[in-house]
């Protein structure tokens, strides 16, 4: 009885966490726009992504991250059983992407602004703001970047790491998505903690702006 109380007390709900997987890559030249998308991902009991749902969608970056992130593999989410044992359970993440424009600025551009498709559930935390970063002056390289965001019960980062990025992008993608504000998770009615995994698209700059006069 005694034991079973201490496991009760001390196993707690853990997220899953990517294994392995790569960001989908740039788009096509001729796209001069920015975009987001928001996916909620549902990691079953073996790792694998049982299924993808687009919650923001901004043309065509929106299938991209589709077609990116059914081939992830996690480790499965654990949570305690009724005796307080760890089990192996199904969840959620969030996939969230923000690609900027082909610009050395973050202002607006030609293209389709993004569109909500569907209300997010309460299983992933969900971010209030993606500010996308600046384009870093001294980086004239095109490129991805992919995060890994920690986040508390109550919606607070506790970490940023990155899973893979070019070294003159790193910094800028970072210290963006470390200042975005988020919505806590929820597992079973509680608040639980959660993983975000962020991509970030820098496109080569073009000079001048594709900005609307």
């Amino acid at each position: 009885m005694v034991a079973a109380l201490l496991l009760a007390v001390t196993v707690a709900f853990v997220p899953p966490r990517l294994v392995s997987g790569e960001p989908p890559g740039l788009p096509a030249p001729n796209v001069v726009a920015g975009g987001e998308v928001l996916v909620e991902v549902t990691v079953d009991t073996s790792g694998a992504v049982s299924r993808a749902v687009l919650l923001r969608n901004t043309p065509p970056y929106g299938q991209m991250v589709l077609d990116a992130v059914s081939k992830w593999r996690f480790t499965p989410a654990k949570a305690p059983d009724k005796d307080g044992r760890a089990q192996t359970v199904e969840s959620a993440v969030l996939v969230a992407a923000v690609y900027r424009p082909p610009t050395v600025d973050n202002g607006p551009t030609v293209g389709t602004a993004p569109l909500d498709t569907r209300p997010p559930s309460s299983a992933t935390p969900y971010p209030v703001i993606m500010e996308p970063p600046p384009h870093p002056i001294q980086a004239f390289s095109p490129g991805v970047a992919l995060l890994e965001v920690s986040i508390d019960e109550a919606g607070i980062t506790r970490a940023v790491r990155t899973v893979t990025a070019l070294p003159l992008l790193e910094a800028a993608a970072r210290d963006a998505v470390a200042a975005w504000p988020f919505r806590g998770a929820s597992f079973r009615g509680q608040p639980v903690p959660s993983m975000a995994y962020v991509i970030v698209g820098f496109p080569q700059p073009t000079i001048g702006s594709t900005a609307k006069k």
